[in-house]
C-alpha cells in the first residue's frame, strides 16, 4: 500500500521530469513482493520488541532496517528523515542496555556475563502489568492489523477512486489540434499544442505539452480521505498537467479541473464525442476563452513492465 504501481501517466512521463523521491517511490512500487518483505521485517522486529527477552534482538533488527530508510531519505531527498531518525534514536535506547555486553563479546572477544536481570514488580502491580500488556498487544497487533488489512482490501489510497470514462483508459495521440480556428501541427516546442493525452482508469486525464508545470514538491507520505486531496499522481512530476474530470448526466459534457493546487487554473468545460472505440473529440473553450477542438486517437501501446510480468523475468519478450 505504501508505494503503488505507476499510473499510465507516470509510465508516459520522461525520466528526467521526475524528482529523486518520485523515482524512488515508483521504483519501489513496481516490486510489491519486495514491499511485502520489507513489511515482514518491520513486523518481525516489532513482535520481538514485545518481550523483554527478545527486545534487544528486535531493536538491532529494526536499527539495520531503519538505518536504510534514513539513508534513503537523505539520498533521494525524502521528507521523512527526521521521523526515521527519531525511530533510530528509540531503537538505540532499547539496544543500549545490552550494547556494552555485545561489544565486549563480539568486538573484544572477552568473556561476558549474560544479562540475568528480571523485573519483579510488587504483587499488587502484576495484574495491572498483564492487563496493560494485553491491551497494548490487542490494540497495536489485533485492532491495527485488522484495520490495515481492511485498508488493503479497499485498495490504494494514493489514486482517486472515482471511476473514469468507460473503456477510455490509455494513451492518446493528438491527431488534430485547433486553437482559435487555427490548426497547430505537432510540435515539441509549441506552448499551446497538446502532444499526447492519458486517460486513467479513474477520473483523471493528463496532458503533455510544452507549457511549464508548477512542480508540487511533496515528498512525504500522506493518507488523504478525499479524492481531491490525493496528489501522488502529480507530486514530484513535471512534464504533464493533471486534470480531474466529471461527466454530465447527458454523457457529452466534460468538466476538467486542474488537480495541481500550485497552478490555480480555471475549470474547462468541453463537449465530448466518441465517433468510434479508439477516437475521442473534445471541443469548447480553453482557459483564455479561445475556441478549442482536439481529436484524440488511442495508441495500442505495450508497456515493458506489464509484458515482463506476463512472461516472467526469464521468459521471452516481444514488443
Amino acid at each position: 500500500m505504501q508505494a503503488p504501481l505507476p499510473s499510465l501517466s507516470h509510465l508516459n512521463t520522461h525520466y528526467g521530469d521526475l524528482s529523486d523521491w518520485k523515482i524512488f517511490a515508483l521504483s519501489l512500487g513496481i516490486v510489491p513482493s519486495y514491499q511485502s518483505f520489507l513489511g515482514l521485517v518491520e513486523i518481525l522486529g516489532a513482535v520481538l520488541l514485545l518481550s523483554r527477552r527478545t527486545a534487544s534482538t528486535g531493536a538491532f533488527l529494526l536499527l539495520t532496517f531503519l538505518g536504510n530508510v534514513f539513508l534513503s531519505n537523505l539520498a533521494y531527498e525524502g521528507g521523512e528523515y527526521v521521523y526515521s531518525g527519531y525511530l533510530i534514536a528509540l531503537g538505540l535506547l532499547v539496544l543500549w542496555y545490552d550494547l556494552a555486553r555485545l561489544h565486549r563479546l563480539l568486538t573484544l572477544e572477552l568473556p561476558t556475563r549474560p544479562n540475568r536481570f528480571r523485573l519483579v514488580l510488587p504483587a499488587k502491580w502484576r495484574a495491572s502489568q498483564r492487563v496493560a500488556k494485553a491491551a497494548f498487544i490487542l490494540l497495536f497487533v489485533g485492532l491495527y492489523g485488522v484495520k490495515a488489512y481492511a485498508a488493503y482490501e479497499h485498495g490504494t489510497y494514493h489514486y482517486p477512486t472515482t471511476p473514469g470514462l468507460p473503456r477510455a483508459a490509455g494513451l492518446y495521440n493528438v491527431r488534430e489540434f485547433r486553437l482559435a480556428g487555427q490548426v497547430h501541427p505537432y510540435s515539441a516546442t509549441d506552448p499551446d499544442r497538446w502532444q499526447d493525452v492519458v486517460f486513467e482508469k479513474w477520473a483523471t486525464l493528463s496532458i503533455r505539452s510544452n507549457q511549464p508545470v508548477v512542480l508540487d514538491p511533496s515528498n512525504t507520505e500522506v493518507i488523504p480521505a478525499q479524492d481531491i486531496e490525493r496528489n501522488f499522481e502529480f507530486a514530484g512530476a513535471a512534464g504533464r498537467h493533471y486534470y480531474g474530470y466529471t461527466l454530465a448526466p447527458d454523457g457529452q459534457t466534460l468538466t476538467l479541473r486542474n488537480r495541481n493546487p500550485q497552478e490555480k487554473s480555471q475549470p474547462l468545460t468541453l463537449r465530448l464525442a466518441r465517433p468510434n472505440a479508439n477516437t475521442i473529440t473534445l471541443s469548447g473553450r480553453d482557459e483564455q476563452g479561445r475556441d478549442l477542438y482536439v481529436v484524440l486517437e488511442k495508441r495500442n501501446k505495450k508497456y515493458l513492465l506489464e509484458e515482463a510480468g506476463k512472461t516472467g523475468r526469464r521468459g521471452g519478450l516481444k514488443l
